[in-house]
C-alpha cells in the first residue's frame, strides 16, 4: 500500500513540475489595446482558446460583452472619432458593436482602425482577434457626444 501512494506522490509531483516547464508567453492569447488620441487603453478581456505548445487552455465566460463593458472606464467620445486597435502578434480582426438591448452587428474595419458613430449614444464594441494558435475576445465601451 506505501508503495503504491509513493508512486502517486511521484507522478503528482513529475505532474507538477512539468507544467511549470511551460512559457506562459506561449499559452495565452496577448492582451489588446485601444488607442485614441495617443492615449492607450487597454481593452477588457473575454473568451479565449488558445493552444499552446504542449496544452490548450479555453476561457469561456457566460458573460456577455454588456456585462464585461461594466468593467471598463467607458470613454466620452466625439462623433466620427478615430479608435486604433493594437493586439500584439497581429491577428486577423473582426470587430462586433452591441446595444444594451443585446443586438449585435459587425464595424467595418480598416488598418486596424474603426470610427466612433456619427449618432450620440452608448455604444460597446467586442474585437476578435484570430491567431494560428487561437482566438480571444477584448471588449470596450464609448459614450459618443
Amino acid at each position: 500500500m506505501k508503495k503504491v501512494i509513493v508512486m502517486f506522490l511521484v507522478l503528482i509531483a513529475l505532474a507538477g513540475c512539468s507544467l511549470r516547464s511551460f512559457s506562459k508567453e506561449n499559452q495565452t492569447p496577448s492582451t489588446g489595446k485601444i488607442v485614441v488620441d495617443k492615449a492607450e487603453y487597454e481593452m477588457m478581456g473575454g473568451q479565449y482558446k488558445w493552444n499552446g505548445e504542449n496544452v490548450e487552455i479555453q476561457r469561456v465566460d457566460h458573460v456577455s460583452p454588456i456585462e464585461i463593458a461594466k468593467e471598463f472606464d467607458t470613454l466620452i467620445l466625439e462623433k466620427n472619432k478615430k479608435i486604433d486597435i493594437l493586439i500584439e502578434k497581429n491577428p486577423s480582426l473582426t470587430v462586433y458593436q452591441w446595444t444594451e438591448d443585446g443586438s449585435v452587428k459587425e464595424v467595418t474595419l480598416t488598418d486596424n482602425q474603426i470610427t466612433a458613430p456619427s449618432n450620440n449614444g452608448y455604444y460597446i464594441y467586442e474585437v476578435v482577434g484570430k491567431w494560428l494558435d487561437g482566438e480571444a475576445s477584448y471588449i470596450f465601451d464609448i459614450e459618443v457626444e
